[in-house]
C-alpha cells in the first residue's frame, strides 16, 4: 500500500494527515495550497514585501490550513477561489504564523488566531 492509498483509507474513515508544503517564492510570488495541504511553509532567502496565498478552493468543513514563515512577510494577502476569507489578511513573520479554519456552513474561511 503506498501514501496515496493510505490517504484514501484514512479519508473514507473522516481522518487526515497533516500535510506541510514548503516554497521558497521571491517577492510577489503566489502560492495556491494544495487541497490537502494543512501546512504552508515560506522560506524565503529574506524578508519580502509581498506575497499572496490562495487557500484550498475544494476544503472539507473544518480543515485547517498554517500559513508559517522564516522570514517578514511585508504584506500578506490570503484569498480563495469561490469561498470568503474572513477579516483582514494578517501578518506573517518568523515568530508569527496565520491560521485559518474552514467553515462549510459559511462557505468561508477564517482566521483561527
Amino acid at each position: 500500500m503506498d501514501l496515496a492509498d493510505l490517504d484514501s483509507a484514512l479519508n473514507l474513515l473522516g481522518v487526515y494527515r497533516a500535510k506541510a508544503y514548503l516554497y521558497t517564492p521571491l517577492t510577489g510570488a503566489t502560492i495556491v495550497a494544495p487541497l490537502d495541504a494543512t501546512a504552508i511553509v515560506v522560506k524565503p532567502a529574506g524578508t519580502i514585501a509581498t506575497l499572496a496565498v490562495v487557500l484550498p478552493s475544494f476544503p472539507r468543513d473544518q480543515q485547517m490550513v498554517m500559513i508559517t514563515s522564516s522570514q517578514t512577510v511585508t504584506a500578506l494577502t490570503v484569498s480563495c477561489v469561490g469561498k470568503t476569507v474572513v477579516g483582514p489578511s494578517p501578518t506573517l513573520s518568523a515568530i508569527s504564523p496565520a491560521e485559518f479554519i474552514f467553515i462549510a456552513a459559511d462557505n468561508a474561511w477564517y482566521p483561527s488566531k
